[in-house]
């Protein structure tokens, strides 16, 4: 099997080859004892090997997947023609990528309800751990129901890394991103949006448009992560590895309350290696009489300038001993062709041990129609604007 793109300039082919199928005792739509699917293949200058293996448990109205997949010898160099456009180059040597699946589907009256588990996945380059996941569990997924419930979802121990050469390119998962190739032929270039050929016709349908509700959010337990680590290293920094963590969790919501609100709790805690010792944001998601809107608290401690090098421009550097970063938010939007946005932000406050360095006592921003033809702006005010500037030597100190 050949799939053969003329539409690039040089015309490209993948190819699937030594495809083996392999079935027994597969059984769908009734009771029946458990079956076996096997599939290998290969696909040339992309994947040495790939072998899917899969047991399938049937039942009247239920299906059970068991699913294992793995893939050696992966180049990626086949995809190079769609690739490098796009400013990605597949780096792979030498790949390998595993994975297990595990799902079960049941019908209930006039919904399919999903539970999955996706673990042990694992995405290396020889010896080289690109991408790791322990685990991700979902349960109680409704699909048909007058309203999606999105069910409870985990994800545990999500592991990538990421490397920033000496000419600023981003290498992940065995490839290297820069900025993609310009097109010469004109197909990307941005055209202009039409404009109205009678405005007034027009403003009756846009007032229908904004006056549309947004759908209600989805009924779901809590969703979560736990154990995240991103390992970003820099050519510029050889000896440092920047470690960012992060846990997070939302809900569970997705229910009205007493007042006809939806109201969806958030928490995210993040581990910025020896560069932030907490970093947390907390508050909650809102939906009512159409209108979203978030609230929460913005809370970081204990930060080292030193340790954040590897990720600032080389022309920037981080002064802070042992910083602190506080603030609370409000953020409301209405939704539609002319939207609706106010921000509501007070108690900023950027501090080095007890020395004040920057602070906001409170930023109010209206902006009461939002659309392609029009910005309005109603309101700016910022109260009680203070920071410190210092002139040294080797540049300026700013807040």
């Amino acid at each position: 099997m050949t799939f053969r793109d003329a539409a690039l300039p040089l015309a490209a082919e993948l190819g699937l080859r030594d495809v083996e199928v392999r079935g027994d005792a597969l059984t769908i739509g009734h009771d029946a004892p458990p079956g076996r699917l096997t599939i290998t293949a290969r696909v040339p200058d992309a994947i040495e090997r790939l072998r899917l293996e899969a047991i399938v448990d049937p039942g009247e109205r239920r299906l059970e997947l068991d699913v294992g997949l793995t893939a050696t010898g992966v180049t990626l160099t086949a995809l190079r023609p769609w690739l490098v456009p796009l400013g990605i180059t597949p780096e792979l040597r030498d790949g390998s990528l595993s994975l297990r699946l595990h799902a079960t589907a049941a019908e209930r009256d006039t919904t399919v309800v999903l539970d999955t588990e996706l673990k042990d996945l694992s995405l290396r380059d020889q010896d080289d751990l690109l991408l790791q996941l322990r685990r991700v569990t979902g349960a109680g997924l409704t699909l048909g129901g007058e309203r999606l419930d999105v069910g409870t979802w985990q994800v545990v121990e999500p592991y990538a890394a990421i490397h920033r050469d000496a000419d600023q390119v981003v290498h992940a998962l065995g490839l290297a991103f820069t900025a993609p190739a310009a097109r010469t032929d004109g197909q990307d270039q941005p055209q202009p949006a039409p404009r109205r050929a009678d405005a007034a016709t027009s403003e009756p349908a846009a007032a229908d448009a904004a006056a549309t509700e947004p759908a209600p959010l989805p009924r779901y337990g809590e969703l979560s992560v736990r154990g995240g680590v991103l390992d970003l290293t820099s050519a510029t920094y050889q000896d440092q590895t920047f470690s960012l963590g992060l846990d997070a969790s939302v809900g569970p919501g997705g229910d009205a309350d007493a007042a006809g609100s939806q109201r969806v709790p958030f928490r995210t805690a993040l581990r910025i290696g020896e560069a932030v010792r907490r970093a947390e944001l907390a508050g909650e998601l809102a939906l009512t009489d159409g209108t979203y809107t978030v609230r929460g608290d913005l809370d970081l401690e204990g930060i080292d300038g030193s340790r954040l090098r590897i990720v600032l421009p080389e022309s920037l550097d981080c002064t802070l001993a042992d910083g602190s970063l506080t603030a609370k938010f409000a953020l409301a939007a209405t939704p539609g062709d002319t939207a609706e946005v106010a921000l509501d932000l007070s108690n900023l406050a950027l501090r080095d041990r007890d020395q004040e360095l920057f602070a906001i006592d409170r930023v109010q921003l209206a902006l009461p129609a939002i659309s392609a033809e029009r910005l309005h702006l109603r309101e700016l005010r910022i109260d009680g604007v203070r920071a410190e500037v210092a002139l040294v030597p080797d540049g300026t100190q700013l807040p």
